[in-house]
């Protein structure tokens, strides 16, 4: 009996959406796997986990932590309650992308707070690649994180 109840405690309780979890696939994708409506209905939602979606050889990104999400609307927020300024993310007019400032402080490694080149084994790692383009802080991503590398993704 405890084999069979250890047996069903590894099975999901629930079922959850990615906020910003994306699958890549063309239109056959909901052919090819069950699918559900998500909470709102306004997506299909694949009925697989995330190892499941791998297994299944599909492309799977994770666009971006909610934590960032979250940290990045406070300082939008912020700006605008204390500037006035109201700041669009997906604006190159708003946010240069080739910043020499941040590249500074990028090879420096003072990276606290920064989505994914903040754990103190990429800070140093960014510290000693010394990145001059966005290109080359993405190069250091897939080398610290081994996914991609892993799912055969890089040329």
């Amino acid at each position: 009996m405890w084999e069979l109840a250890a047996g069903l405690d590894a099975l999901p309780h629930g079922y959850a959406m990615h906020p910003c979890g994306v699958i890549l696939s063309d239109a056959s994708l909901l052919d090819r796997l069950p699918v559900q409506p998500t909470p709102d209905g306004a997506y299909p939602m694949v009925q697989a986990d995330k190892d499941d979606v791998e297994d299944l050889g599909l492309l799977k990104l994770d666009v971006l932590g909610v934590r960032m999400q979250s940290a990045m609307a406070h300082a939008v927020a912020e700006i605008r309650h204390t500037t006035g300024r109201q700041l669009d993310l997906d604006s190159p007019d708003h946010v240069d992308l080739a910043d020499p400032d941040t590249f500074d402080l990028i090879r420096r490694g003072n990276v606290l707070g920064c989505f994914q080149i903040e754990p103190s084994g990429q800070q140093d790692l960014i510290a000693r690649l010394q990145p001059r383009h966005r290109q080359d802080v993405i190069a250091e991503i897939s080398l610290f994180r081994p996914g991609p590398v892993a799912g055969g993704m890089p040329a």
